[in-house]
């Protein structure tokens, strides 16, 4: 046994030591990615919910004024022989579409009178008769903030 070679201790001080930092510094470490990670996960909802509220907004201003336009207009067909249900409904169809959003027309009195399923060929008198939205109906305050131009919500 003379020629056998002693292996040096392990200091089991030292082996601890380094466990305890390395698992305060695997801690900081994961700390911080959850806390970076929530963090750019709550600015990039919000970065995405303004512009996608700015998108619809200003596309749902655009279609108010040419369904304004498309009702204005005192003859019955359009000038490409179709009339103004089929100009609507294809105005409200394709933003819709773009826009993966639901329109639907209200009246003065917060009742929806027309919607993509339901588009009326009148000046919009009667309450729309889609089952969706037969039962919906905005509140008087709701109505005049949006006349006034300064309605967003957020939501379904």
């Amino acid at each position: 046994m003379a020629g056998m070679k002693r292996r040096p201790r392990v200091n089991q001080r030292g082996s601890k030591l380094f466990r305890k930092y390395f698992c305060a510094i695997l801690a900081i470490l994961l700390f911080s990615f959850v806390f970076l990670g929530s963090a750019f996960m709550i600015f990039s909802l919000r970065y995405w919910t303004a512009d996608k509220l700015a998108l619809l907004s200003e596309n749902s201003q655009r279609t108010a004024r040419m369904t304004e336009v498309i009702y204005a207009e005192q003859t019955e067909p359009t000038s490409g022989g179709g009339s103004r249900r089929q100009l609507l409904h294809s105005l409200l169809l394709a933003t819709a579409q773009v826009l993966d959003a639901d329109f639907f027309l209200c009246n003065a009195e917060g009742k929806v009178v027309a919607c993509l399923e339901t588009v009326s060929d009148t000046l919009l008198p009667a309450p729309v008769q889609c089952p969706a939205h037969r039962a919906l109906r905005f509140s008087e305050k709701t109505v005049q903030r949006a006349l006034a131009g300064s309605l967003t919500q957020i939501g379904t």
